[in-house]
């Protein structure tokens, strides 16, 4: 009973860790996320083409393989490239990085998903009333989207904690 009482103690002093971690690393992944999310959504072929290779390649590898190759590759190949003794201190930014970079290709896709389904009358509607390209996703369809995922958003969350 005793070992039982102890593994619980044990959990219980990483929940702040791990909820700060999940937090800060949802933020990232909304910062990054709208842009990538946007980028997918753009006219320009190359840039469309490097958000869906960056979305595709963070979603098909496991978080631990990113964690690992951003928390010991990075470091041995600036050290190999440029001669520079390179280490992550503290060891947490990795958790935080990582994280949040993961994220942020789920978040993409969340995020485009809610752009999509926004009616095209919205637009059209703004368009009407002289609002320009920028100015029509700043103030109508981001906030209606925004609406839309933000019980995407709760499961990524959730998901991070995991």
């Amino acid at each position: 009973m005793e070992g039982y009482l102890h593994g619980i103690v044990v959990a219980a002093r990483g929940v702040p860790t791990t909820l700060a971690i999940s937090f800060i690393a949802v933020c990232i992944g909304l910062i990054v996320g709208l842009l990538v999310a946007v980028a997918k959504r753009s006219n320009y072929k190359i840039l469309r083409g490097i958000a869906t290779i960056y979305v595709d390649l963070l979603r098909g590898t496991p978080l631990l393989v990113q964690v690992l190759i951003l928390g010991y590759g990075i470091p041995q190949v600036i050290t190999a490239l440029f001669g520079i003794q390179f280490h992550w201190d503290p060891l947490i930014l990795v958790g935080f990085i990582a994280c949040g970079i993961n994220s942020s290709a789920y978040m993409a896709e969340i995020i485009r998903s809610g752009l999509q389904a926004v009616d095209i009358g919205q637009t059209e509607a703004a368009r009407s009333l002289g609002l320009n390209s920028r100015q029509t996703m700043r103030f109508v369809i981001i906030p209606q989207a925004f609406k839309i995922i933000v019980p995407a958003l709760g499961n990524e969350f959730v998901t991070l904690i995991k």
